[in-house]
């Protein structure tokens, strides 16, 4: 639908099929973990030859794919639970020598959770705060109610009046404080519950799978180690075999999300990382500025005049900042 001249008539004149076969190919080393820096290299570049290009077809969650494919060029994705690691603890043991920890710091998590989840809810509020559809606590009933636009006939659930309302308001108020409460470690767990429990209702709803499971998957990056460590002991149970209180948290493993940063020297993944992150949000806060209800802001506080020439930067900007890492207007859900 995409390349075709004339889709399924006339054919496009690029060889795409090798091309998107070879795509496959590196998304399952990928998922696998095997060649993982150049597939996350070729991985990237497919990203910018289809998602960062396509301007007539959208789907949402190309952004995300951006910018978490963008994030994969510097992050330490073969590191545990891939063939890569497998391959150098064989290498280790054949030479005798020590194997790396399997263990990276907290900011990778951070990081995709900010990129992927946060900065996208962020900005989308400040169109959904000027919406009459959200505003007037319609956020879920309206969209669902459209025939084309869901899965089901959901009429006696849209005829619950207070439950629409509370969910629509209750979505609109988690998104504006998700990148506030996201630093702080005790509510990660009630972030993940409320998150997944929205997602999945939009897997069930409407016809936009892949967005819903994109961010369920990044909202496995709140699961708190200690949840881990328990599944690991139920797992070792369940199969026979008993396993210490000790061996099932190693010693030597810190809480990946707790306040300690897990005990290995990467300084230049970190590096990497955080200046991506910062460039990021600052390339995603600036097109915040756009959104309608950052004028009404503008406005009151009497900035306005500031505001419309940082917007008008945003605007110059975006072409690259939506091409590069995603950093774009999420207009998501809206009249």
């Amino acid at each position: 639908l995409v390349f075709d001249d004339v889709p399924y008539q006339v054919a496009s004149r690029c060889f795409t099929g090798p091309v998107f076969a070879l795509w496959m190919v590196c998304i399952f080393c990928l998922v696998i973990g095997l060649f993982t820096r150049t597939a996350a290299v070729v991985n990237y570049l497919m990203t910018l030859l289809t998602f960062s290009t396509f301007d007539f077809w959208e789907y949402h969650v190309d952004y995300v794919y951006t910018g978490i494919n963008c994030f994969l060029l510097v992050m330490p994705v073969g590191r545990a639970l891939s063939v890569d690691a497998w391959l150098r603890a064989r290498r280790a043991a054949r030479l005798g020598s020590a194997t790396s920890p399997a263990t990276v710091p907290r900011i990778h998590y951070d990081a995709l959770i900010l990129v992927g989840i946060a900065l996208v809810y962020f900005d989308s509020v400040f169109y959904k705060l000027s919406s009459p559809m959200w505003q007037a606590g319609l956020g879920l009933w309206r969209p669902a109610s459209l025939p084309h636009n869901t899965h089901w006939n959901v009429g006696w659930w849209l005829d619950i009046k207070p439950l629409m309302l509370t969910l629509s308001h209750v979505t609109l108020v988690f998104e504006c404080l998700f990148l506030p409460l996201m630093w702080f470690d005790r509510l990660r767990p009630w972030l993940f519950v409320i998150g997944v429990g929205l997602h999945l209702g939009i897997v069930v709803m409407f016809p936009i799978p892949w967005f819903a499971l994109a961010m369920l998957s990044l909202y496995l990056l709140l699961v708190p180690d200690t949840w881990w460590f328990t599944l690991r002991r139920w797992c070792l149970r369940a199969t026979g075999n008993e396993v210490a209180e000790s061996a099932a948290a190693p010693a030597n493993t810190t809480q990946t999300h707790g306040r300690d940063v897990a005990n290995v020297s990467v300084p230049a993944n970190v590096i990497a990382v955080a200046g991506l992150a910062i460039v990021f949000s600052l390339l995603q806060l600036l097109q915040t500025t756009r959104g309608p209800y950052a004028r009404t802001i503008a406005l009151r506080l009497g900035g306005e005049q500031v505001r419309s020439r940082v917007a008008q930067l945003a605007t110059w900007v975006h072409p690259y900042s939506r091409f590069i890492c995603g950093a774009t207007p999420h207009t998501v859900y809206l009249d």
